[in-house]
């Protein structure tokens, strides 16, 4: 494969030469393609393993946060929007559980979640409180059991 580029932005340039150094500008060029596609073929792995979570229901969506909440404290199981975040917590629990089952048993270390409606934030963040109640036990199991 053979290509040209004509650099025609005086900074561009300047950044370029800054960067090759003493490096002859073939190496460069090569070195600089093997970052990029070194780069790119990270970027396709992460979207790959990106964890895709369910959406809210379009009815629920335009609930805000104090109105779900309101929802979640009566205690009829039959409520709509209990009903509706059980279903999220259910899929976010379940979906985690096969990233980390994917992955040594290992959660990602940071996650990013696009929560496009409030109730996908309570959901979610009922979920991330159980998760973290059960590492803790998890944690201090392993600490009374390294112990004795």
């Amino acid at each position: 494969m053979k290509f040209t580029i004509e650099i025609k932005d005086p900074k561009q340039q300047a950044r370029i030469d800054r960067l090759r150094g003493k490096m002859e500008p073939r190496d460069f060029i090569l070195r600089a393609l093997e970052a990029g596609i070194n780069l790119a073929e990270q970027n396709v792995k992460a979207r790959e393993n990106m964890i895709k979570f369910s959406p809210a229901k379009q009815e629920f969506k335009t609930l805000d946060v104090a109105q779900v909440t309101e929802a979640l404290k009566d205690n009829d199981p039959k409520h709509p929007v209990r009903i509706e975040v059980s279903r999220l917590v259910k899929d976010y629990t379940e979906k985690l559980r096969a990233h980390a089952k994917a992955n040594g048993n290992r959660l990602p270390n940071s996650l990013k979640v696009q929560a496009h409606a409030p109730i996908e934030r309570v959901a979610f963040q009922i979920t991330a409180e159980a998760i973290n109640k059960a590492v803790d036990k998890i944690n201090k199991s392993s600490k009374k059991a390294a112990g004795k």
